[in-house]
């Protein structure tokens, strides 16, 4: 059962958040900066173990789960090491030649072991789609066997995958509305701290992270590409754009309830600001088209949002002009994006900027038509054949013709059941239209994995995996929350 009263919580988001919760969060963000840059190897090891047990002992798993998110985002390059001869490297632990454990699967692990350890267990909406994807997902591991797979193989799939098994815990162990909310609040600042960034690295050429490496490292001069000459690309913790942008949309959509909206509106603001100064086609796409489906489908009061957006968009242009070398970046931008035109008039390489339909895409369906029907899976040759910049055929051709039937049969269902509950809920239900929102970010993540990385699949780095998992937990989350509420609801409305 969800934590929640229709009464207690009608005036919820006066009183979300403690300022000292996220007071605790951040220091606690700039102690492990602190541990990861300063300290010895072995010392880190400790005080990230020492973490999974503050989790494991924590009653707030909201707050760990959202410094996981924040550590996996990598804010301004911050932890943006992987090898053993990078200091700036969430901790690894090795136990010998073929046996490397890093930090998030220690965590995940523990995330496990504590769900199986709580008293109640809670499923998910859509339980049987999930259900009929992931046993494809174990059917095409043991396929993916008998095609080839080395041990590393093996093992860096399990790896991987281990961001799955939220999907069982994670509705038991982050059950109610305010630890969802108070996720959301702990998010926002960090979106503020990663624009400051990439204005940083914008005007002096450094990225802040490097400021802690005691050495400054140059941006690299991208100038001898023509797709990049003047350009730079600063893309920078995207998916924490995304997920601040969706929140902010979502925390809007419950007008009656919110008392610091220009907070909201700044958020929102500062989202879409850090994707667009990062240069990224795909991703601007996507967030332009949420928001026009969002202004068409969901907001009533169209004039007076969009014009709060666009004056704290014309504020920041205004701000701008003060420094030619932004003034120069958003104009690259924008002349990056006008390449659009030349793709929708017919030009493939959209300027020769582009090579994801002629030269990446066709590479990968050439492999996936030697086994349409399941696709090559998670073996040898599906890695040696994976390109993460195409999306579709990235996943065509990891789970062939039956996979990608199966995963859109879910992500089908969890949208169809969505526009089923809005078309019943009343009027004053607190949530109304909230589901909409998130059928539309959908949307955008999958022109996102269409156009620019691959969000869906068999293949994945374990941070696309929780991230995207947790998309869909929360997703799962508010179709339970919008249910609950109109059951009150009509409880209420018989009472009275």
């Amino acid at each position: 059962m969800l934590k929640k009263t229709y009464h207690k919580n009608s005036n919820l988001m006066t009183s979300i958040i403690e300022k000292k919760e996220i007071f605790k969060f951040y220091s606690l963000f700039i102690i492990t900066v602190f541990v990861v840059y300063y300290t010895p190897d072995i010392f880190s090891q400790l005080v990230f173990l020492f973490f999974i047990i503050l989790f494991l002992k924590s009653k707030k798993n909201y707050f760990w789960f959202a410094f996981i998110f924040v550590l996996y985002v990598e804010p301004n390059g911050l932890f943006s090491g992987q090898l053993f001869s990078e200091f700036q490297k969430i901790p690894i632990y090795n136990f010998g030649e073929k046996l490397i454990i890093n930090f998030f699967d220690f965590f995940f692990i523990a995330v496990y072991f504590k769900f199986l350890l709580h008293k109640k267990r809670m499923k998910l909406i859509l339980s049987n789609p999930l259900r009929i994807l992931l046993g494809f997902m174990i059917f095409s591991y043991l396929y993916s066997i008998v095609l080839g797979m080395t041990l590393s193989i093996h093992f860096f799939t399990i790896r991987n995958w281990l961001p799955f098994l939220l999907f069982f815990s994670f509705p038991s162990l982050v059950d109610s509305e305010k630890d969802y909310l108070k996720f959301m609040y702990l998010l926002f600042p960090m979106i503020l701290f990663v624009l400051t960034g990439q204005i940083f690295e914008i005007v002096f050429g450094i990225k802040l992270a490097s400021l802690l490496l005691g050495d400054i490292n140059l941006i690299a001069s991208l100038n001898d590409i023509p797709e990049y000459t003047g350009l730079l690309r600063v893309i920078n913790a995207s998916y924490l754009s995304f997920f601040c942008f969706l929140f902010s949309l979502f925390l809007l959509n419950l007008k009656s309830r919110i008392n610091n909206k220009f907070y909201i509106y700044v958020i929102l603001s500062a989202s879409i600001f850090s994707i667009y100064l990062s240069a990224t086609r795909g991703w601007i796409i996507a967030f332009i088209i949420i928001l026009f489906l969002y202004f068409l489908r969901v907001e009533n009061n169209i004039f007076s949002t969009f014009g709060k957006i666009a004056l704290i968009t014309i504020l920041i242009f205004i701000l701008l002009q003060f420094s030619p070398t932004l003034k120069k970046q958003t104009k690259n931008v924008a002349d990056r994006l006008m390449t659009m035109k030349a793709l929708i008039q017919g030009d493939i390489t959209a300027q020769n900027t582009l090579s994801r339909l002629n030269i990446r895409g066709p590479k990968v369906m050439r492999k996936y038509w030697e086994h349409p029907v399941f696709g090559w899976g998670v073996s040898f040759e599906s890695y040696r054949n994976w390109d993460g910049h195409v999306g579709n055929q990235s996943l065509l051709m990891q789970a062939g013709i039956v996979g990608f039937i199966l995963f859109f049969y879910y992500l089908f269902s969890l949208v169809r059941i969505s526009f089923q509950i809005e078309k019943k809920i009343s009027k004053v239900n607190k949530y109304k239209n909230s589901l909409h929102i998130f059928s539309i970010a959908l949307f955008g993540l999958f022109i996102i994995h269409s156009s620019s990385a691959q969000m869906f699949g068999l293949i994945a780095k374990q941070r696309t995996n929780f991230i995207i998992t947790l998309f869909f937990l929360f997703f799962h989350f508010f179709i339970r929350l919008v249910i609950n509420e109109e059951k009150e609801l009509q409880i209420f409305n018989k009472s009275k």
